[in-house]
């Protein structure tokens, strides 16, 4: 029998007993910044919508306020499309695989990370989260294989790829 409850499209977690709101046209319509942010998030898994998607009150206050303009301004973020090398989405919500809904996730370890860009141009944020399922597999050509990759980096990513690459050298793995 399947599990009908309501869950969040950002953390996976059960809405039922939870303030949430429930996604619908108008309340995307009305905050476009939300909306963007949201579909960003949940691309990695490609939700169907089915009329009855919610997303919990934490997960849309996290939203606004990663979306909301800073007292102090921003330099100018830059972004670089490099073909010749590929990243996951920047997100800590889902599992870094395709179509994964699992709930348990950590962080990629380092030495995961270095080995992919160095061996598969294939860079990991800091931020990416792996579950436990895909961490064990060790199947890293369905992940390089992803189409959720991309391949727009932004100077947070240009800074995170020296220092993975510093401490590779530090550890002479090549």
């Amino acid at each position: 029998m399947a599990d009908n409850r309501p869950i969040c499209v950002l953390c996976n977690r059960s809405v039922v007993h939870r303030r949430r709101l429930e996604i619908t046209h108008a309340l995307f319509e009305e905050n476009a910044a939300n909306a963007q942010y949201i579909i960003e998030a949940i691309a990695p898994q490609q939700v169907e919508y089915n009329g009855r998607e919610y997303i919990c009150r934490p997960c849309w206050q996290r939203a606004q306020r990663a979306v909301q303009p800073n007292n102090n301004p921003a330099p100018h973020e830059c972004v670089l499309q490099v073909e010749e090398y590929s990243r996951v989405p920047s997100t800590s919500a889902n599992c870094v695989f395709d179509r994964c809904r699992s709930v348990s996730r950590r962080r990629i370890p380092e030495n995961v990370r270095i080995t992919l860009l160095l061996h598969s141009n294939l860079f990991i944020p800091d931020s990416a989260r792996i579950c436990d399922t895909h961490l064990t597999s060790n199947d890293w050509e369905e992940l390089i294989d992803s189409p959720n990759l991309r391949h727009d980096f932004n100077s947070t990513h240009f800074v995170q790829t020296l220092e993975l690459l510093k401490k590779a050298v530090l550890k002479k793995i090549f």
